[in-house]
């Protein structure tokens, strides 16, 4: 538990959209490893990735599992979700 400073009931860091970046935002699709490990992939797709503070990138595994981009590395891909970018674009 704990508490970010921008983060509240009303409040919540800007997302980056995948028009503004080419590494991610909202529904990007992409490809992860672990521990460089590019020989043994899952796909998987960004929910969260914030533009300030507290800076989070937050994947959605195929499998279900939720990760943190800094627990892994990742390949974005050119595709989109977009019923995630719907489903996760909050405040735009």
């Amino acid at each position: 538990m704990g508490i970010e400073k921008r983060i509240d009931i009303k409040n919540f860091p800007k997302q980056h959209s995948v028009k503004e970046s080419l590494m991610g935002g909202i529904g990007r699709k992409v490809e992860v490893c672990f521990y460089y490990n590019s020989a043994n992939t899952i796909h998987g797709v960004i929910i969260r990735d914030d533009k300030e503070l507290p800076f989070r990138t937050i994947i959605r595994l195929c499998d279900g599992r939720i990760i943190l981009a800094t627990e892994c590395q990742y390949r974005a891909l050119p595709d989109v979700d977009e019923k995630v970018v719907k489903q996760f674009t909050f405040n735009e």
